[in-house]
């Protein structure tokens, strides 16, 4: 429940946002917090993930795995400063808010990423999401009091330093409840070589195939900004990624209650598989159908006005989007499997389409083009993890698709299980 509270509120926050400052100026902003979650992504190295698997198995001690979340994270932020020190200088624009921002942001999701995994790794999911929603609330608040003008010293520029150091509150929040519930100040060390050795080797596959995801998914907003000068086009196309995100967040939801049953080696989980990609596959169906039909007015009505350009870029996305979908139970079959380079080839595929496709259609055709060649990525993607999981599970494509009544049944149960077994 934490969790779908967090992701609606995200959601909320991200259109009062683009509603305050626009398409142009929203799109400057989430064009290089893109760039930011970018850097995020290559200096985390993915070590979260075995920081949160060394937690949960015992493997490492907690207070060696805080004390290298916090080490990470500092070096991370001076990591970040000399990055941007040294592009906005070689540009000229070097100013307070162009290394602030970037700092504020980086950091933060650094500590929320590695504390996230700690928290989950001990089986405390509401806490973490509680920090989460409440930090969200709180920026939600400032941009309506902002854009109503209630406080008429809430101008734009502090409106941007709320919306991005709530992050690092967020993330200093995690680390002090995490430190106060799990570990005492006293044990807080680092690991030995050995154990670091064991966390990078753990860590690589999954870095390879988020920094791999990452291209898939966000490489367009630079083929955008590079070839295109509009701003409000970029400013109309991010806030389209936006919303197939969030498709994207409800199968990944769901599918997240495949992983620690493939983990566990259950003979039915094929099946279940099976059901689960029915569930999506119907439930992705039916929201782009609601939107097709409505957004050409609901877009403007929600976003703005100026937000008129995003209806046929979602219209040509809702193949890949529906295809990422349905994915998404095939993808976590293999991470538990330990079966992930067959994902990596996938995302590998697909970004072969992606980026020539870019290069040759989105110079002439904007984002209309962008959404046509991130279309034929994402369907490519699919097919690939279906081709190999169709080796496996010789079963015809219209069992994958055509929902069943016993479908919601199986969805209830499994969750409920869930539920019993992860609640505090």
């Amino acid at each position: 429940m934490w969790r779908s509270l967090v992701l609606l509120s995200q959601f909320v926050l991200n259109i009062l946002v683009a509603r305050y400052y626009e398409p142009e100026e929203s799109g400057r902003l989430f064009y290089l917090l893109n760039n930011y979650a970018f850097l995020i992504t290559i200096l985390s190295f993915s070590v979260e993930t075995g920081i949160g698997y060394y937690c949960a198995t015992g493997k490492i001690a907690a207070g060696k795995l805080t004390g290298l979340s916090l080490l990470w994270t500092f070096f991370a932020a001076i990591l970040t400063f000399v990055v941007v020190y040294f592009f906005t200088i070689n540009k000229g624009t070097l100013t307070l808010v162009s290394v602030v921002i970037p700092l504020l942001f980086v950091t933060g999701n650094m500590l929320i990423t590695f504390f996230l995994s700690l928290f989950f790794a001990r089986k405390n999911f509401s806490l973490p999401n509680v920090i989460l929603l409440s930090g969200n609330l709180f920026v939600i608040v400032a941009v309506v009091a902002a854009g109503n003008n209630w406080f008429p010293w809430l101008s734009p520029e502090i409106i941007l330093y709320v919306y991005v150091s709530i992050y690092l509150v967020q993330g200093i929040m995690m680390a002090i409840f995490f430190l106060r519930k799990n570990v005492f100040s006293s044990s807080i060390s680092l690991p030995d070589i050995p154990e670091i050795k064991m966390l990078i080797r753990f860590s690589l596959l999954a870095f390879i195939s988020n920094f791999i995801t990452f291209l898939v998914f966000r490489s367009d907003y630079w083929f955008i900004q590079y070839f295109r000068s509009d701003g409000l086009e970029l400013g109309n196309y991010i806030q389209v990624n936006k919303i197939v995100q969030f498709f994207f967040a409800v199968p990944s939801f769901l599918a997240s209650a495949i992983y620690p049953l493939t983990s566990g080696g259950l003979a039915h989980i094929k099946e279940d598989i099976i059901v689960l990609t029915r569930i999506i596959f119907f439930v992705s169906s039916s929201g782009c159908l609601v939107i097709a039909l409505s957004g050409k007015w609901l877009f403007p009505f929600v976003f703005g006005e100026l937000f008129n350009q995003m209806y046929l870029p979602f219209i040509l996305l809702v193949p890949g989007i529906i295809s990422i979908c349905i994915a998404y139970p095939l993808t976590s079959y293999f991470a538990g499997k330990n079966k992930i380079r067959i994902n990596i080839y996938a995302s590998l595929l697909a970004l072969f389409f992606i980026i020539p496709g870019a290069l040759i259609l989105v110079p002439a055709y904007g984002i209309k083009g962008a959404a046509v060649v991130s279309c034929i990525g994402y369907i490519v993607l699919f097919i690939a993890v279906f081709y190999n999981f169709k080796r496996e599970s010789p079963v015809r494509l219209v069992n994958y698709l055509l929902i069943r009544r016993s479908d919601a049944a199986w969805l209830k149960k499994v969750f409920t299980k869930n539920e019993k077994n992860g609640s505090d």
